[in-house]
């Protein structure tokens, strides 16, 4: 008999159109630029090191505490330049990739970002190889090279989505001083270049986030100190928003209250937009926690899954640098997939912003990319 169950996958890059609640501008009474803004969330943090983190809630941090060559504009599908001036694949074979690194870039403790920063955090990677890290996701990268500004990447095969995985977390650049080359860093320290520095954490509890004045790339600078608060679930997340104990909720309220969600609610604003989490059934689940592809002889389902039509399908999808070009072969892989049944899409989640009417910038917050914009929040 087939073991069946169901498994909660974060995939990047799915970009929705969003649609916004009415925005009133009422300033909530006893709150100013000096307090902290508060931001609940039940998407808990697994790791604080890139290289042991393939999960949406360690991603959303690593989003403002470190910095990725590439990153996602927010309404934007397309990877953008951001500690990189600028990245470009060399020749017509989609193997080599190369990036020039931001001049003046530092981290959050003073010292320079280096090309070699760059390099230590990706082999770092692919070197610890964790059960709960990003390494499947690099699969085509065979080495990276360091020289001066530069950055290249060589790729095993032809891999156009490239630029797409390192604008993830999985891209976060660290201080090759304080992160080891083969081992996790675990002193609850975290140190990046990103537009946030990361002060108290408390695993179970919550997180403070202060503005990086030396903060350069494409996000704006924040502009006020955030505090992340970290429940167990829909319930309590939802009883500190009622509570007003928070004044941004992302991720995720109980279906109820997303469902009662309208313009007329008092001192709430909300948005929805495309999410990236799906369900899904899987048959004939092996133990094991790969991580990358859905489907594949390797994907993050651990059902034996293997099928070279399958394969070769995926492998050409890689292929082409105009995205649109792949689009056929996706088709025939959604054929195929759907005649092999190794799993069963269920459904796929939007994604709900909630904030109070004091609050600026949370339609900016999150729009699907797994990039988590809190620079963009402010009081008003």
């Amino acid at each position: 008999m087939k073991s069946v169950r169901t498994k909660v996958i974060a995939v990047g890059l799915v970009i929705g159109v969003a649609a916004v609640g009415a925005w009133q501008l009422l300033p909530e009474e006893g709150r100013g630029s000096g307090t902290a803004l508060r931001v609940g969330t039940s998407d808990a943090v697994s790791s604080l090191d890139p290289a042991g983190a393939y999960d949406a809630g360690s991603w959303a941090l690593f989003s403002n505490v470190f910095q990725s060559l590439l990153t996602i504009k927010s309404g934007s599908g397309t990877p953008v330049p951001d500690a990189a001036s600028a990245c470009k694949f060399i020749g017509q074979k989609l193997t080599t990739y190369q990036c020039e690194l931001r001049p003046g870039l530092k981290f959050a403790g003073g010292r320079a970002v280096t090309a070699e920063d760059v390099k230590h955090s990706f082999d770092r990677i692919k070197a610890i190889n964790s059960d709960q890290g990003p390494a499947p996701l690099f699969n085509t990268l065979e080495s990276v090279k360091a020289e001066d500004r530069t950055v290249t990447f060589n790729l095993s095969a032809p891999d156009a989505t490239f630029p797409f995985k390192i604008a993830t977390g999985a891209g976060s650049i660290v201080d090759k001083e304080k992160y080891p080359a083969k081992a996790l860093r675990e002193d609850g320290k975290a140190d990046g270049s990103g537009p946030f520095t990361l002060g108290a954490y408390r695993p179970v509890g919550s997180v403070e986030l202060k503005p990086n004045p030396g903060y350069l790339g494409q996000a704006k600078p924040a502009r006020t100190a955030v505090t992340v608060r970290y429940f167990k679930d829909s319930a309590q997340l939802n009883q500190a928003w009622q509570d007003h104990q928070i004044e941004v909720a992302h991720r995720d309220m109980p279906p109820d209250v997303l469902a009662g969600l309208n313009p007329g609610l008092k001192d709430t604003r909300y948005q929805a937009s495309g999410g990236t989490e799906t369900r899904s059934m899987v048959f004939n689940v092996r133990p094991g926690s790969a991580a990358a592809p859905l489907v594949g002889a390797d994907s993050s389902m651990n059902n034996g899954f293997s099928d070279k039509a399958v394969g070769d399908l995926i492998a050409r999808t890689q292929s082409f640098s105009d995205r649109a070009q792949a689009a056929g072969d996706f088709r025939e892989l959604q054929k195929l997939v759907a005649q092999h049944v190794p799993m069963l899409p269920l459904w796929q989640k939007k994604d709900y912003v909630m904030s109070r009417d004091a609050v600026s910038g949370a339609q900016y917050l999150s729009d699907g990319t797994g990039v988590w914009r809190l620079w963009e929040l402010n009081w008003l």
